[in-house]
């Protein structure tokens, strides 16, 4: 079986940077949904 290579246009740091902030987004959302915190209005 053989993995996709990157596309070179693509590096990986950007990869890892989109997905890190994916992660600390649902990470706050979660956070605040647990903490009954609500956000505007």
């Amino acid at each position: 079986m053989k993995l996709k290579k990157f596309d070179s246009q693509q590096p990986i740091g950007t990869w890892i940077f989109v997905i890190l902030l994916n992660i600390v987004g649902f990470a706050g959302y979660f956070y605040l949904k647990i903490n009954h915190i609500q956000l505007g209005g």
